[in-house]
């Protein structure tokens, strides 16, 4: 793609690009300012979905893991396109994202590296070599000319790191539209979808089913309440690769059948709608866009 000298040319780096709330955020970036001042370009790491929303945005969409021989042959073709492509910024949402950067674009690179914080990782957050994700995550954090923290905790956290100088963190908050999410006419007719009577009272979660998000502390939660009150049902949207294991621990809580498995879904609107009580149950997060598309 030709740059054009009126525009500058940013990329932004993701570990892989699809549906995902860091994908959500760098869409709503490309929206707002989808004027003239910059040209979009948009890579991911690990891969490009099918259905990824960037090219209909106008953004030059590349893939770097295809025949790309390796993490070493990753780096090589970010170098190159950062070249040919007049990138002035990179602007990483990971620490992997950040390192590969950092790496390929060396330490006297002309262009700079930006990076949002969206999580202060913790290693417990991995089954195996947790420690090694929290050293990449601490030491990404000194390979940037820049940190955006998505929120005031996330900045305190970064701060708080040796030889980290307050200026080099600036606090944006996440934000979502209010108003595209506060859809209450979509009630009824979401419940319905669900087969929710009218007297049950709907506690929801949407997200990632991973282990981060303690959804096995979620359930045996939810079971508890149903001892209680057992006009409950509990929904959960999202797929993740904890899926199978939550769905036997919900046969194995009796609780199942009170238990709605609404995998990804494109129209969370109309599901927080029809949920009456929101709920997260996280080890971490740096602040949550369902939380506050909930609220």
């Amino acid at each position: 793609m030709p740059v054009s000298p009126s525009r500058r040319p940013v990329l932004h780096l993701m570990n892989g690009v699809g549906d995902s709330s860091i994908t959500s955020i760098v869409v709503d970036q490309v929206n707002h300012f989808s004027d003239s001042r910059y040209e979009w370009h948009i890579a991911g790491l690990k891969g490009v979905a099918a259905n990824e929303p960037f090219s209909d945005l106008g953004a030059a969409v590349v893939d770097f893991s295809r025949d790309s021989g390796g993490q070493f042959g990753i780096q090589r073709k970010l170098r190159n396109y950062v070249h040919e492509n007049g990138i002035q910024l990179v602007h990483t949402h990971t620490p992997r994202t950040t390192l590969t950067a950092a790496f390929a674009l060396g330490r006297r690179r002309r262009v700079k590296l930006l990076t949002t914080k969206h999580l202060h990782a913790i290693s417990q957050e991995r089954r195996a070599h947790g420690w090694v994700f929290w050293l990449a995550d601490r030491s990404a954090c000194y390979m940037s000319d820049k940190i955006i923290a998505v929120s005031n905790d996330v900045g305190s956290k970064l701060k708080s790191l040796p030889w980290i100088h307050d200026d080099k963190i600036t606090v944006i908050q996440n934000a979502v539209d209010t108003m595209l999410y506060d859809q209450p006419a979509e009630r009824q007719g979401c419940r319905t979808e669900f087969g929710i009577a009218g007297h049950e009272t709907v506690l929801g979660f949407a997200g990632r089913l991973t282990k981060q998000k303690r959804l096995d502390l979620m359930l045996r939660a939810f079971a508890q309440v149903l001892r209680r009150y057992d006009n409950c049902r509990l929904l959960l949207a999202g797929e993740g690769e904890e899926e199978a294991a939550l769905r036997l621990q919900a046969v194995q809580l009796g609780i199942d059948g009170k238990v709605i498995w609404a995998g990804h879904r494109r129209d969370m609107p109309r599901l927080y709608a029809a949920i009456d009580i929101y709920i997260q149950s996280s080890d971490n997060e740096g602040l949550s866009l369902s939380l506050l598309q909930a609220m």
